[in-house]
């Protein structure tokens, strides 16, 4: 044996030997795997290895030879884990004599060769020493890590070159003292190329932290070798490329003695369907799987050996304070498809006893997931809305999100171990793959986001509360849109039920209508199995074109309120009220765009005076109106558009919108008068 390397835990062995321990195929050249022999290459009689070199799980052989397995190549020669390759493009590229050493050169990306060769071909000049690059690998570095100083994976004296590895470095973790623990943000992860865990090592991902690994991940220390974890302030969050790495991953709930609270989470197990997991992972807790076909909860009563399957979602209720569920056996990484069904010949009016459609189904990666992600999704027969259990915002109501819009703090990331519902419309398929995933620990929506033509009333009694949404925009349908839309699910019984209408009678918590200049009238439903007073409170009138109107009819009181100068509106409720007490009026719901595609333009308040400038208006007549987010007229004059117009600004501080129409434009924006 003349060279040795050491690559993902395998060792290579090369040099002028015969054969490894009698396996076929192995002369001069094999593979130890910790427990056999095996071939990896067939070299010609006469020839020999006597250089490797191993980076970024690509072998590297040098010697005396002109092909391994077939492959030609001029005394180096390249093996990328499947198959053996030359080192370039062109078929004389190589030396043209022995090679006797190689070394990786991490700072250069690149390989330094040594051997007899009096000259190099199509790779650099070099006379018995040469360097040549592989633009399929970008030699990255190795870090150690020796955690001399303390823990803490982003300190650089915890490793051997000093520094904190990169995206494109190799990070090596031996069984030390210290163990590395990852304590960066999602938002600017720890990262590494490639990862390996020695026997003994642990790699530990903080609660809300996060890690990426682009390269190859290998545990060889089992399921302790990575450990995500849980707390009340968050879960940790693992990227990976690699398929069944072996990890230990929490989910922490918090839970409570009284069912009456609802602190029910939807939750998934975050690993293969190898891992053969079973109800013991949720020791403690009531648990529940979901029938599509029955429309109905699914008691798993009290065996701790009922088998789960990784590939639907359940929903927990622990009563205690709080529990910490642990997972440990392979992770996901792939390509994952989710169980869904679908039964036809019922309604698919809402979550009630007669529908059909409704899946629970797991996030499966130790990582958020974005639905809306580009790529990624395969989603057939599937609306475009989720919904999940959101405990956390005492609501005790589904939290729905649909066409970039939510109800009771629904979002598009979906979280490490949860569960969300999705609606199948026909036979379906659900399948997920790399492209979804992502670190993320943001607020669900940004409290400055402001979306068009959108009202959200909020019905706010006792502790409980729930949302709807009704919103305008091109291409929507008078009917449930699958693309658009969400079904209302009907949440605790304790707890207010709130949902509009489409034409045809479907109850939605997200409702999407087209836009229209003529009134629209919008019919809400509200339940409640309480006597007690009840606050609907409106938000996103200024969303829309300052001359519409928008109007609450209370039926059972007479009362009509104009939600601009009145957002609240609270009034006394009996059990036996009927459902359809209330309606929305719309009129003209046209919205305020701030960057109007048809014309471009600004306008900006600069020493008391409101200036605009609208260059594809220039010498024309037009009304300028000024409006106040209530919709009243603040200002209305006429002018020529000639430069950078201005006029007097409003004497209060505020948010004011502003209209400029000419004939055949139109152009409205928002201005901040500070």
């Amino acid at each position: 044996v003349s060279a040795i390397a050491i690559m993902n835990g395998n060792v290579y062995a090369g040099g002028s030997f015969i054969n490894a321990s009698g396996v076929d195929n192995t002369r001069n050249l094999a593979k130890w795997d910790g427990t056999n022999w095996s071939s990896i290459g067939v070299l010609d009689l006469g020839t020999w290895i006597s250089a490797l070199a191993a980076s970024n799980g690509a072998l590297y052989a040098g010697g005396y030879f002109d092909a391994i397995s077939g492959a030609s190549a001029n005394y180096i020669a390249k093996w990328d884990g499947n198959s053996w390759s030359r080192t370039g493009t062109v078929a004389s590229n190589g030396v043209n004599l022995t090679v006797n050493s190689m070394a990786v050169q991490s700072s250069s990306s690149s390989m330094i060769v040594g051997g007899s060769f009096p000259q190099t071909n199509a790779i650099s000049n070099g006379t018995y020493i040469s360097r040549f690059t592989d633009a399929a690998n970008s030699f990255p570095a190795e870090l150690v890590w020796t955690g001399t100083t303390s823990a803490n994976w982003n300190i650089s004296t915890n490793w051997s070159t000093g520094s904190v590895p990169t995206a494109s470095e190799n990070a090596i973790i031996p069984n030390v003292t210290n163990d590395p623990v990852v304590y960066e943000a999602p938002g600017t992860p720890a990262v590494c190329n490639s990862l390996m865990i020695q026997p003994g090592a642990v790699v530990t991902v903080a609660p809300g932290k996060a890690l990426t690994v682009n390269g190859t991940l290998t545990n060889n220390a089992g399921n302790s070798g990575i450990f995500i974890q849980s707390d009340a302030t968050g879960t940790g969050s693992l990227i990976h490329n690699t398929a069944d790495v072996n990890a230990t991953i929490q989910r922490y709930i918090p839970g409570s003695a009284s069912l009456t609270n609802m602190v029910y989470h939807m939750v998934s197990v975050p690993l293969t369907p190898a891992a053969s997991s079973t109800s013991n992972l949720f020791l403690g807790s009531y648990l529940y799987n979901f029938s599509e076909s029955t429309n109905a909860w699914v008691n798993l009563g009290i065996s701790t050996t009922n088998e789960l399957d990784e590939t639907r979602g359940y929903m927990a209720y622990y009563p205690g304070a709080s529990q910490t569920y642990s997972f440990t056996g392979p992770m996901n990484n792939g390509s994952f498809t989710a169980l869904t069904g679908f039964t036809p010949g019922k309604s698919a009016n809402s979550m009630d006893a007669a529908s059909h459609g409704f899946n629970l189904v797991p996030n499966p990666y130790p990582s958020a997931i974005d639905w809306l992600a580009a790529n990624g999704w395969t989603k057939t027969n599937i609306d475009n809305a989720v919904y999940v259990w959101n405990s956390a915002s005492n609501t005790t109501n589904y939290a729905s999100y649909a066409g970039g819009v939510s109800t009771n703090g629904g979002s598009r990331y979906i979280a490490p171990g949860q569960a969300f519902f999705v609606h199948a419309n026909n036979t379906p398929l659900l399948t997920m793959g790399y492209n979804v995933r992502l670190h993320n620990s943001a607020a669900f929506l940004k409290d400055d986001e402001v979306i068009p033509n959108l009202l959200k009333i909020r019905a706010g009694a006792v502790s409980a509360s729930d949302e709807i949404v009704v919103r305008f925009t091109d291409g929507a349908a008078e009917n449930f849109d699958g693309e658009l839309d969400a079904y209302k699910i009907t949440g605790g019984e304790n707890a207010p039920q709130l949902s509009s209408l489409t034409a045809d009678g479907t109850t939605l918590a997200i409702n999407t209508l087209p836009l229209s200049e003529a009134q629209v009238t919008v019919h809400l439903d509200f339940a409640f199995n309480a006597d007690s007073d009840v606050t609907f409170t409106a938000s996103g009138m200024d969303s829309f074109n300052p001359a519409a109107t928008i109007y609450l009819e209370d039926k059972m009181s007479n009362t009509t309120i104009n939600l601009r100068q009145q957002g609240t509106y609270t009034f006394n409720h009996r059990q036996g009220n009927g459902a359809g007490r209330f309606l929305l009026h719309f009129n003209g719901a046209m919205g305020v765009q701030e960057n109007n595609t048809a014309i471009n333009g600004k306008a900006f308040v600069s020493n008391g005076r409101i200036c605009l400038d609208v260059p594809s208006m220039q010498g024309q007549p037009a009304t300028i109106t000024v409006y106040n987010t209530l919709g009243q007229v603040i200002r209305s004059q006429k002018q020529v558009i000639n430069g950078i117009s201005s006029f007097e600004a409003p004497v209060s501080k505020g948010i004011y919108i502003v209209n400029i129409a000419s004939e055949g434009h139109n152009f409205t924006t928002k201005v901040i008068n500070k």
